[in-house]
Formats: structure tokens, sequence, C-alpha cells
């Protein structure tokens, strides 16, 4: 009877066991299909949803995040991205001239000055080699200076070649150093052909666009007005000198110095400015002048004399500035201010000074010569201020040499 009752209980749970296996594989195979039938749902049905989730802060200030799904990785939203250190956004140099605008949009566009670039390359590397190397450099130069001072400035891995790479950087260098109103004060003072002054700045022509009008020995300088085959021919070597950095800038004046000397027929003030030159070679000036309170200088003077003489109003306060030129370029600009002087014509007796002859009319004067009296008063003037901040005449491998044209 134990018997029978054993094998019985063993009978029965044999087949409970196999009916809960059964329910469990069931149950496992229910869910593999769910999982197989929602990834096939989801890989037939492209999503593309944007919810918006909108947590709060403590101001109570609404924060708005956007969140993308998609099925395809190609349309995940750019935001998403991690910024490439090396993708930068590169801004281009802003290139005015429309000379330069080969496709006559009315705008210069990267790919303009792309093509500005490689105009510049095949002008310099005639050989197509990938640079320029000591025998071409001497083909443009005109002595073994202009070759050393080149490579100090453009060659910047000192491997005796300039390679396009460093031609462009050349290229956004005097770009950015010679603005329109820099040329149009280089044409008229540097290269001495003032009648070209205002026809490159009306075509707003910088150093972006100096490529252009080098090619070709001067040829597209005609387009803007310079009808002289000799004219096109001397700018155009300029340029290229400018280019290649051959030639070195001036430096400023060692000292200047704003004095009274007296007053005019007309009770005006004759101040005179005078300055002592930094080297014994020929140089060029530049003068200019302005009241406090004005933005524009206006020119007073220019030329090789050391001593300006100029007639103003008693109540104007000039401030001077004055600018040493050759013909690579300009020193920085060296400011001259009066203060001094204003402050001995206001403490000076009126009947004085109204006894002193009258030594100029009423318009100003340059002197091209020096007594000994005014040679001593050429000293350091603490009124005096150097602008050596002037970010576009900065040029650290501008001192090697000067040509004098």
């Amino acid at each position: 009877m134990r018997l029978d009752l054993r094998c019985s209980w063993r009978r029965t749970r044999s087949i409970s066991s196999a009916s809960s296996f059964t329910r469990r594989r069931w149950t496992s195979l229910l869910t593999v299909a769910m999982v197989l039938a929602l990834s096939t749902l989801l890989d037939a049905t492209e999503v593309d949803a944007k919810g918006v989730v909108t947590p709060r802060t403590k101001d109570d200030k609404v924060i708005e995040m956007a969140v993308t799904m998609a099925g395809s990785s190609d349309n995940i939203d750019e935001t998403r991205k991690k910024p490439n250190k090396r993708n930068k956004t590169y801004q281009e140099p802003e290139v005015e001239s429309l000379l330069a605008d080969f496709d006559h949009d009315g705008h210069v566009g990267r790919r303009e000055i792309q093509q500005i670039k490689d105009k510049l390359h095949h002008l310099l590397d005639t050989d197509d080699s990938g640079g320029l190397d000591l025998s071409e450099l001497k083909t443009r130069a005109l002595t073994d200076q202009d070759v050393d001072a080149a490579l100090k400035k453009l060659d910047r891995d000192h491997d005796a070649v300039i390679s396009w790479k460093e031609l462009d950087e050349r290229w956004e260098s005097v770009g950015s150093e010679m603005t329109v109103d820099e040329v149009a004060d280089w044409i008229a003072y540097a290269v001495q052909l003032p009648q070209y002054s205002e026809v490159f700045r009306a075509n707003s022509i910088s150093g972006y666009t100096f490529p252009l009008l080098m090619a070709n020995d001067g040829a597209r300088l005609q387009e803007i007005g310079v009808n002289s085959e000799l004219h096109r021919h001397q700018l155009a070597m300029f340029l290229q000198m400018k280019y290649l950095g051959m030639g070195r800038k001036p430096e400023t004046a060692v000292s200047s110095v704003c004095t009274v000397e007296g007053m005019t027929a007309q009770n005006k003030v004759l101040l005179q400015i005078a300055w002592v030159p930094a080297e014994n070679s020929p140089q060029r000036y530049q003068l200019e002048r302005r009241s406090p309170g004005e933005t524009t200088w206006m020119p007073v003077f220019s030329g090789a004399d050391t001593e300006f003489l100029d007639v103003v109003e008693p109540d104007q306060h000039m401030v001077y500035r004055l600018t040493t030129w050759n013909s690579y370029g300009r020193s920085p600009h060296t400011t001259v201010r009066c203060d001094d002087a204003y402050a001995t014509v206001a403490s000076s007796d009126s009947s004085v000074i109204g006894s002193s002859p009258p030594l100029l009319p009423s318009s100003g004067k340059s002197r091209s010569s020096r007594s000994p009296s005014s040679q001593s008063k050429h000293k350091r003037n603490p009124e005096v201020d150097v602008d050596y901040t002037d970010a576009e005449n900065a040029d650290s491998g501008d001192d090697d040499f000067d040509h004098r044209w």
C-alpha cells in the first residue's frame, strides 16, 4: 500500500514539474517575441520626435533643453556634437577692393581669397616648386641685404626656402598691417607718388590686394587710373619689395619740442615744432595736428625739414603728431604736445609779446636750416609721447636697412 502511494506521489510531482516548466518556457518565449516585435517596429519606423523638457530653477526661470531622437545617426542635431578644437571657425580676412571680386557678385568670398593667394604663389614661385628658394629671391632683390631681410621676415622654419604656407602668412600679415588708409599714406610718403594716394583710397586698396597689382609689372594698376607706364613699374616694384619684407622701417625722432616764437600781426600765436632725427640718413617727415576733442588729424607739413612754424589762434591748444617715413614704411607716431608753450603765452606780459616783431603773416611755414640757438632747444621733452602700441605698424623683423630710391 505504501509503495503505491509513493508511486502515485512521484507521478503527480512529475506532472506538476512538467506543467510548471512548460509555463516558464512559454513566458520566456512570449517575452522574447515581444522584444523582437518591438525591435522590428522600431527598425521599420523612423522616429524623429523632438520633445522639450522645461525644468525650473530655484528662481523660477525656465530653461529649455531640446531632446532629439532619430533612427539614423545622420539626423542627429548638430548642437549635440562635441566641438572639435582643430576645426574652429576661421574668420576670413575682409578684402574691401572689388578688384578681387572675380565673380562680380559684389563680395570677395573665401574662394576669391584663395585665388589671390594662388596668384601670389605663382607670381613669386616662378618654377612652381612649392616655395621661393635663394635663386628666386635674388632675381627680385637689389642687394644681398634684401635676401637676408626677406628670409628673416618670412622664413619661419629657417630652411632657406619661403614656402607657400609662409607666403600665405605674409599675405595675412601685410593685409592686416596695410589698411586702406595706411596704403594711401604709404603711396604718398614712402613711394612719393602723392597724386595716386586718393586713387588707392577710392579703390579700397589694402595689403590684401597687393598681389593683384604686382603681376605683369603692374598692368592692373591702369584699371584704377595709373596711366603712366613708368609709375606702374615703380609702384609694382615697391609693392613687391614691401611684400617680401626687403627693407626696414625708420626709427622715431630722438626728441621733439614745441615752443612759442612770438605773435603775428593778427595777434595769433606762432609755434615752432622742431625735432632731432634718429638717423643721419635722409628721411621724410609727416606732421599733423588736431585740437582736443577732434578725431581727425589734419596734415600741415611733409618734407625733409626738421622744423615747422605754425600759426594758431591763442585759444587753440593744438596737439601735433610726427611720423618719420622712408621708402619701406613709417615709424611709430610721436605725439608732440604744446602745453608748456601755451602756459608761457598765458603767463607772459601781453605788451612784451606784442612788442616782438611778427615773424610770419598768418600761415605756417617750414624752415630748412636751424640756427645754433634753435639747435639748443632740441632736448628731450616730457610732453612727447611715442605711440608704440600702433598695431598696424608693428613688424618685429623690420630692423635691417633702408633703400634710398
